[in-house]
């Protein structure tokens, strides 16, 4: 769940229910270049934008060099057609040289390929499968932010505050929790269920 605070404007957005957000703010050239990524990808695969990239979607104001996401696992054929598809519109990959490549780093041997604009390697986009059934649970219960670009699809706030807090931890990670748990007035109790949950999963 997002929080309490369903139907109430914050400044830059509104929260519509608990799986859809708007945001009303003017799109900055990170937005622009996310929601020009995942506009391709969703025609292959579903998604979900995790990490410190959903902080800054919310106002955090921080820099960023990459935007974590993962998908669902994908066959060798698909993975192929994301990559020529991503090819074809500007993008390039910064290691892996072929949707074989893609494929072969993602789906088996568990690793981020990264995506940026042809000819620029920041930002970028570190692409990965699902590997375990919590990344599977965040891209089942993932949100929707509807931009004045397009839709994006985050993993739920509650586990991206206890992530930050109880897994990651580095000073960075711990300012991003703060914002989003504010931002969105989610309780502590909620905040310790998730970080249960990641215990149960091997995750702190």
């Amino acid at each position: 769940m997002i929080g309490s605070t369903a139907g109430m404007p914050l400044n830059f957005m509104k929260i519509i229910d608990d799986t859809t957000i708007q945001l009303d703010r003017e799109l900055s050239d990170l937005d622009l270049f996310v929601l020009d990524f995942v506009k391709i990808l969703e025609k292959h695969a579903f998604y979900v934008l995790i990490s410190g990239y959903v902080a800054i979607l919310f106002g955090r104001t921080r820099t960023t060099e990459d935007v974590d996401l993962f998908i669902e696992r994908i066959s060798e054929e698909k993975a192929k057609a994301l990559y020529n598809h991503l090819i074809k519109h500007g993008f390039w990959a910064l290691n892996a040289s072929s949707g074989k490549d893609l494929f072969e780093a993602i789906v088996k041997e568990k690793i981020a390929v990264r995506f940026a604009y042809q000819g620029k390697s920041i930002p970028n986009i570190e692409l990965k499968c699902v590997k375990d059934l919590l990344d599977a649970v965040a891209l089942q219960d993932r949100i929707k932010v509807k931009t004045l670009g397009g839709d994006l699809w985050i993993s739920n706030i509650p586990l991206q505050v206890a992530y930050k807090r109880f897994v990651l931890g580095s000073k960075k990670d711990l300012e991003d929790a703060q914002h989003l748990q504010k931002l969105f007035k989610v309780p502590e109790e909620e905040i310790n269920q998730q970080r249960r949950i990641l215990h149960q999963h091997g995750r702190c």
